[in-house]
């Protein structure tokens, strides 16, 4: 019975103890966290690199300058809201003007409403999911435009969209 004894306490003072295995895991930890950071560093270029030099305040300004003649005349648009078709119960108002390539005759007050009456029936057709984005706010400007133009027999040369709310 001494000898069992004596190859127990031998086995159990040659097992690591569980001190031993935390230490060991922590310098595992620390090592590759440190790769990791390293490896970060490497890969993801420096903020400084990627910011783009500013350009001068006199070309910025002369390149947002819309191409507009002097005999055009800008018309505002009174709020159109109206809803949509789907999802139920969402409603639209949209704020914007209409840019004409010269005075129609008789001014410009009823072809206004016109035009401002058929942007509320091309509102009143659409589906959210039409207007989202980027894209689709280019769109929507673009036939609306179109409408416009079809609808003052030319005159109307573009609709610019002030603001659009979607509730």
């Amino acid at each position: 019975m001494a000898d069992e004894k004596a190859t127990e306490d031998t086995a159990a003072s040659s097992e690591p103890s569980l001190v031993a295995w935390l230490g060991i895991l922590g310098v595992l930890t620390l090592i590759a966290g440190g790769v990791g950071a390293g490896l970060g560093l490497l890969v993801v270029p420096e903020p400084a690199a990627v910011v783009e030099p500013e350009k001068d305040k006199a070309e910025t300004e002369e390149e947002e300058k819309p191409n507009y003649s002097a005999g055009e005349q800008v018309s505002m648009l009174q709020p159109i809201i109206t809803n949509l078709v789907s999802p139920r119960g969402t409603y639209i108002r949209l704020e914007g003007a209409v840019v004409f390539t010269s005075v129609p005759e008789g001014g410009t007050e009823l072809l206004v409403s016109k035009i401002a009456d058929d942007i509320l029936s091309v509102l009143h057709t659409m589906t959210l999911a039409q207007i989202e984005g980027a894209s689709g706010l280019q769109h929507l400007r673009e036939d609306l435009s179109a409408r416009a133009a079809i609808r003052s027999d030319g005159l109307a040369k573009e609709i610019v969209l002030h603001s659009l709310v979607v509730e």
